[in-house]
Parts: C-alpha cells; sequence; structure tokens
C-alpha cells in the first residue's frame, strides 16, 4: 500500500532538529542511489568502518 508519509519525510524534519543522518556508502551504491541527486542535503555518505564503529560505541542504532 502507498504510504501516506514517507521514511525520507522524518528525515527532513530530524535534520531541521540538529540530528545527524549517515547513510552507508555500500548500501547505497547497491541500491543504485547517487550522493548528491539522491539525498537531502547534510546526509552524510560514510563507509561501512564507520558504520561498525558507530555501531560499537552506541546504546541504539536505528537502521532503514
Amino acid at each position: 500500500p502507498m504510504l501516506e508519509r514517507l521514511p525520507m519525510d522524518s528525515f527532513k524534519s530530524l535534520l531541521a532538529k540538529g540530528a545527524v543522518i549517515y547513510a552507508c556508502e555500500t548500501c547505497c551504491y547497491n541500491r543504485g542511489l547517487s550522493e548528491g541527486a539522491d539525498f537531502y542535503k547534510g546526509v552524510q555518505i560514510v563507509g561501512v568502518p564507520t558504520v561498525a564503529a558507530m555501531a560499537s560505541q552506541c546504546d541504539r542504532l536505528l537502521t532503514l
């Protein structure tokens, strides 16, 4: 079914509140996404080692 609100709508709101949002470079590549063309300004593209380091250092990790 069609979503009334897309996940990216939430991302815009979170960015406006000062959240830092990262996108995995490998995941983006595998989905055919292009930095600058398919992301909102402020979403940072990071490599797998950075994602792994964040996961090992946080209390909670949200992934989509």
